[in-house]
């Protein structure tokens, strides 16, 4: 998974960037909440790349996310919400 330099927002404690998967590009933002991180992620790739290859690239790419920071130390109690 590649990613862009993430640009950060100081004013609401966020950082936003674009992840690239196989294929496709998923845009994150992360903000600081206190005890809380929160992360919000949308496919950004093209319309009819998403139309017609289903969210299956998506569900993946949240799947390596979820891994990724479970084993990360820094952070704990994930809690994902749909």
């Amino acid at each position: 998974m590649d990613s862009s330099t993430p640009s950060l927002d100081v004013e609401h404690d966020s950082w936003e960037f674009y992840a690239e998967w196989p294929g496709r590009k998923f845009w994150l933002l992360v903000t600081d909440m206190g005890e809380k991180k929160l992360i919000q992620t949308e496919d950004a790739s093209p319309l009819l790349k998403r139309i017609f290859s289903g969210n299956a690239a998506y569900v993946e790419f949240l799947g390596t996310l979820h891994s990724a920071i479970s084993s990360d130390p820094r952070f704990n109690a994930l809690e994902w919400v749909s």
